[in-house]
């Protein structure tokens, strides 16, 4: 048995910066955050998984094993527990990188990838989204617990 994770860190870095102005112009809040996977198994080993891209935008799965990850981030979503071994969730991810090989800022991203993966784990059918996505639930529920006001602050708004 697994439990799951969906993780977001701020980028952090010039393109955070840049994709935070175009999201706060575009949709009235910048989240500008890279969100991952991590699989945590019975013996407490955790397992990162996350797209990662190159300067052609080509993307690559990357799948790592790590200790504390609540350093690293801006928020940590607990998902739930599936029955899954590791092997198949990495099989979802390689199935969505076949199909979305080259990033995108609109779609084709970590975002798209989060959801492909949650949508395609029969124990997750029922966590909360909100317009399809789980991500964007996450998003709500920060709103909602006003983190996102000094996140804001941290980017110069």
């Amino acid at each position: 048995m697994l439990h799951l994770y969906v993780c977001t860190q701020p980028l952090g870095d010039k393109l955070g910066k840049t994709a935070a102005k175009i999201e706060y112009r575009l949709w009235g809040d910048a989240r500008a955050t890279h969100s991952y996977f991590v699989a945590e198994a019975e013996d407490n080993t955790k397992t990162i998984i996350e797209l990662k891209m190159n300067k052609k935008k080509k993307m690559r799965l990357q799948v790592r094993e790590m200790g504390d990850f609540k350093s690293q981030t801006l928020h940590i979503e607990y998902l739930g527990q599936t029955l899954l071994p590791l092997r198949n969730i990495l099989q979802l991810a390689e199935i969505y990188l076949s199909n979305h090989s080259r990033y995108s800022f609109f779609s084709h991203n970590c975002r798209e990838f989060t959801d492909f993966i949650v949508n395609n784990i029969p124990e997750l059918d029922t966590y909360p989204r909100v317009r399809s996505s789980v991500l964007e639930y996450c998003h709500q529920k920060l709103k909602n617990q006003k983190h996102e006001e000094s996140y804001l602050i941290s980017y110069g708004y």
